[in-house]
């Protein structure tokens, strides 16, 4: 038995190698061996996660499902042959049912009833979550969420996850409370953060802790803005510009009407108007570096082509999130502007002092995501 489990590993990763060729018949085969040790398991596993990216450029739908399927049958045999592999078979899992959350919530059901000690893992629920908030399910990922963070209590990162599982169902007050407990652990959460915190301390300042029916509005907010964008994809500004107004007046978390209103402002020279657009989007999508640019030249432009607080905070923010290669994307935005030098030359400075704090955010993460015994076990995080 032990040279052919080593010459169904050895297949498999020729498998692996040649595009998940041949895998189906060979992790049948494994299948059928009476010991499934880790080593061919985990060919086995990588050869259909080949097979997988194949499938998917190929767009062969039903086959992908089977591979899924296969992948998912492969893992639980494994882990019903042996409960103590389970953080093998759970890395193994992320990799190869992470794109098929039906699948990935029932092999987590199967790894909790095997091993009940992951209902204390903060990344297993780090791991639920993530799969309930891409499914829309903001209930339970924020759920799951508060569990990693009551788990792992030093990762801002969970904190502003949890947050964004309330901000999204219109919780303010509890996104609110998520989101400043992130900030306090990491102060560099405010370049994912600042825009998110103003929208919730402006609802609760306006006597709204919560929004029970936003879910709904924002869909058809959605709906309005997405005949919006094909009107003005179109250039039917005359339609398009009533149609994101509409969508505006359902939902004020509606980023594509926000940026689109933007631009036609801007087209006025309403940098004003343009301004308090581009903010409203980033309330949506926090981390979008080129509405951050654009909402810097709309402040620098109001101040007499001068920085102001504001502006050099969102710069800094743009930096985080792109890099140097903001400057060029700032240089462009600059081409009719006198004093473009001199603004150009503060921008580098800035870019030297963000690079400096993004490297210490880094840093920090890794110290926070070192690897770690949980249960006896030792946890390295695989980011995918």
């Amino acid at each position: 038995n032990y040279p052919r489990s080593r010459l169904l590993a050895a297949a498999a990763y020729v498998s692996a190698s040649n595009q998940g060729q041949h895998c189906d018949e060979i992790v049948h085969r494994i299948l059928d061996h009476p010991i499934l040790d880790t080593q061919v398991v985990s060919a086995g596993v990588i050869a259909l996660i080949s097979a997988e990216l194949r499938l998917k450029h190929a767009k062969a739908r039903h086959a992908l499902g089977k591979t899924r399927e296969l992948a998912f049958q492969l893992l639980t045999t494994a882990l019903g042959q042996d409960p103590t592999a389970a953080e093998n078979l759970y890395n193994l899992a992320r990799q190869s049912l992470g794109h098929d959350a039906t699948l990935s919530l029932a092999f987590y059901e199967v790894l909790s009833s095997v091993d009940p000690t992951y209902e204390e893992r903060w990344y297993f629920h780090r791991d639920l979550g993530l799969i309930h908030y891409d499914q829309g399910n903001l209930r339970d990922a924020a759920y799951h969420y508060d569990r990693a963070c009551f788990l792992k209590d030093n990762d801002s990162e969970l904190y502003r996850f949890a947050g964004d599982a309330y901000y999204y169902r219109g919780y303010w007050a509890h996104a609110l409370l998520r989101y400043e407990s992130a900030l306090g652990i990491e102060p560099s959460e405010t370049h994912f953060l600042d825009a998110k915190i103003s929208f919730c301390r402006a609802q609760i300042h306006r006597g709204n802790d919560r929004d029970m029916n936003l879910q709904r509005k924002r869909n058809i907010s959605l709906r309005f803005s997405a005949l919006g964008v094909r009107a003005a994809e179109a250039g039917w500004r005359w339609l398009a510009r009533p149609l994101f107004r509409i969508a505006g007046k359902f939902c004020e978390l509606n980023f594509d009407a926000d940026r689109w209103l933007a631009l036609y402002a801007n087209r006025r020279g309403a940098y004003v108007e343009a301004g308090a657009h581009l903010e409203a989007s980033l309330a949506v999508i926090t981390e979008d570096p080129s509405t951050r640019l654009n909402l810097v030249m709309n402040l620098i432009f109001q101040n007499d082509n001068q920085f102001t607080d504001s502006a050099l905070a969102h710069t800094k923010t743009a930096i985080f999130h792109a890099g140097p290669e903001t400057l060029d994307h700032f240089r462009l935005r600059l081409t009719n502007t006198e004093n473009k030098d001199e603004l150009c030359e503060q921008f580098e400075q800035i870019l030297l002092v963000v690079r400096n704090e993004r490297d210490q955010w880094i840093e920090r993460r890794r110290e926070v995501l070192k690897p770690e015994v949980i249960g006896g076990i030792m946890h390295m995080e695989f980011r995918l």
